[in-house]
């Protein structure tokens, strides 16, 4: 080949200093029970869901065998994995594995037939009252799933198949008592005991107060100074209503003639607010109403925030530290991307053994490179490692990697997207040993052999040509990285 040179765009990200590695297996966290125990007997009605849960040391994926059928299920939050099933005729055993670990908990399983089950959920009363005029749900449950039939004073009025819920709507109902029946049989043929509501419905004669939902229902607030809380105000029937908010007893926002009414509540300093919603009926058919919250502010660094916890601010006994809020932490200025924290509870005088929580987690963060797209990386100890490739990454010939799923941290070497000019011969000096050598260069310029040395050995060679990714693999403990 003719000796030429070429202007190589280059971007590259050397990944594979191998900074620590887990050796510990996958298992269940010690002294923390499975739910329900270990090596326990289930008991429970055909078709009834009961939820499995084992919480492990690290992320994992769990192979749950419900009666001889496998399903895998990553841990989640907190690292635990969860299994709703679905329990099945007769007596089996419903397990969790890892492979590689082997069985980490086994529980029996009694699947006995039993008689459908009706809850009045909705409204649980069994006796309720409207006005003529008035919109009505009502709402039961069945367990297990069931054909739902509906009546009203012992016509029928429709069937819902196969479900565990259903609801009835009437806003036509005249004056007296009615009586709304739910029944239930199950694929079995086997009926519930019937449930029903006693409903009486008065004349419209305007007496009592607006009829409203109120949001949120609790009247006890607390929230942190510089946050916001959004109250709600919703006519149940359509009707038009009148809406005065107020704090302190200072009306704030006023709304006449609608069927929805709201007010953002966003306090700049700390402390105890009345905060009030006065209803009225602009006809003057109903009487008015008011609702009242007791909001509690605290102060912007309650719970968090604060490099330094003070009793005497008042601050919570539970608190985290971010790495906003303490520098031992990994945090990238140019992007804003973080990754630890730390939660201590019960703080006093002594801290006691378990009350201090640290975790980390990958975080998604772009290639310099922006063709590249993004990959992620993980704090630990102030310091950024590579976490993984995911369905962010676009580079070709590079696949979904989680190095923190085997157990495994790497240095992330370099991140950049310089440009650099080379010839023939030439090698660029790359981190952590390895060096690109530029070996030919075509009579065209358009194709490019090339190989990388780790410590003055040859690793690998390529020819590749302008504009394609060059990606080197190698393995670090059981995971595969891309160089």
């Amino acid at each position: 080949m003719k000796k030429a040179s070429l202007q190589i765009f280059t971007a590259i990200l050397v990944l594979g200093l191998l900074c620590g590695t887990v050796t510990a297996a996958p298992g269940i966290i010690e002294g923390v029970d499975p739910t329900p125990s270990n090596s326990t007997t289930v008991t429970g009605m055909v078709g009834a869901l009961q939820t499995f849960t084992i919480p492990l040391n690290e992320t994992a994926e769990v192979i749950w065998t419900e009666n001889g059928v496998n399903t895998t299920i990553p841990t989640g939050d907190g690292n635990i994995s969860t299994l709703s099933h679905t329990i099945q005729s007769g007596s089996y055993q419903v397990t969790a594995s890892i492979d590689g670990v082997g069985q980490l908990s086994a529980w029996n399983v009694e699947g006995t037939a039993g008689v459908p089950v009706i809850t009045l959920s909705d409204p649980s009363s069994s006796s309720v009252s409207n006005n003529v005029g008035e919109s009505r749900t009502f709402t039961a449950t069945v367990s297990p799933t069931s054909d739902m039939t509906w009546s009203l004073d012992g016509v029928t009025l429709y069937t819902n198949s196969s479900v565990d819920s259903s609801s009835y709507t009437n806003s036509s109902a005249t004056e007296g008592t009615h009586t709304v029946t739910v029944n239930a049989v199950d694929g079995n043929g086997t009926a519930a005991e019937s449930k029903s509501w006693t409903w009486i419905v008065s004349p419209s004669s305007g007496d009592g107060e607006v009829d409203v939902d109120i949001n949120p229902t609790d009247d006890t607030i607390e929230m942190s100074e510089g946050k916001s809380q959004t109250f709600y105000v919703n006519s149940t029937n359509s009707q038009n209503i009148n809406v005065d908010w107020r704090v302190n007893d200072v009306s704030k926002k006023t709304e006449t003639g609608v069927t929805s009414s709201s007010y953002e509540f966003e306090p700049d300093t700390s402390g105890t607010y009345t905060l009030e919603a006065v209803v009225s009926d602009p006809s003057g058919t109903y009487d008015s109403l008011t609702q009242e919250w007791n909001v509690t502010v605290q102060s912007k660094y309650y719970s968090s925030g604060n490099r330094i916890w003070d009793e005497d601010l008042g601050m919570a006994t539970t608190y985290t530290w971010t790495a906003q809020s303490y520098s031992g932490f990994y945090y990238d200025l140019d992007t804003g991307v973080s990754s630890e924290e730390m939660t201590i509870k019960d703080i006093g005088r002594n801290i006691n053994d378990g009350d201090i929580e640290y975790s980390t987690k990958p975080t998604e963060t772009d290639f310099e490179y922006g063709s590249w797209g993004s990959y992620q990386v993980i704090g630990f100890m102030a310091e950024k490692y590579f976490a993984g490739y995911s369905d962010n990454t676009s580079v070709d010939g590079v696949d979904d990697v989680s190095l923190i799923s085997d157990g495994i941290l790497a240095k992330i070497l370099t991140d950049n997207d310089d440009k650099e000019s080379a010839y023939s011969g030439d090698a660029l000096v790359l981190e952590d040993g390895y060096s690109l050598n530029i070996v030919e260069v075509d009579v065209n310029g358009d194709t490019v052999w090339i190989q990388l040395e780790k410590d003055g050995d040859v690793v690998d060679d390529d020819f590749i040509t302008s504009g394609q990714d060059y990606v080197y693999e190698t393995e670090l403990g059981e995971a595969e990285a891309y160089l």
